[in-house]
């Protein structure tokens, strides 16, 4: 992903941060474009067992890709996927690595994100 874009309708970017306790729900979505044309799609982390920073792995986080302007077009992380997601000190900060299954046509390893991501832009 090249940039995070501003916030338009109901095409916003959120992240729970530091604010959940153990056992809640810590989520981050955010929108940027991803190559030259400016194509902007949406990005999803979920760990749902929240444990503090640290690394989550394959079920303990989703991960979903989607296309705002397309509905058939979303790459999500189910139980036969691979994923490890890093949250840093801070839960506004860190790595991902996640083979993403195509939502539409049930293919795996259709799509691999991997890299640095932030809360902030």
């Amino acid at each position: 992903m090249a940039a995070i874009v501003a916030d338009v309708g109901n095409r916003t970017s959120v992240c729970t941060g530091a604010r959940p306790r153990t056992g809640q729900l810590w989520a981050d979505r955010f929108f940027g474009t991803i190559n030259s044309d400016g194509s902007v799609y949406g990005v999803i982390f979920n760990v749902g067992n929240y444990a503090g920073p640290g690394t989550y792995k394959d079920a303990a986080v989703t991960v979903q890709v989607f296309d705002p302007a397309d509905p058939t077009r979303v790459w999500e992380s189910l139980g036969t996927d691979s994923v490890t997601f890093v949250l840093d000190r801070s839960q506004q900060s860190g790595l991902v690595d996640a083979k993403l299954t195509n939502a539409d046509t049930g293919k795996g390893g259709a799509l691999h994100i991997t890299g640095n991501w932030h809360c902030k832009a």
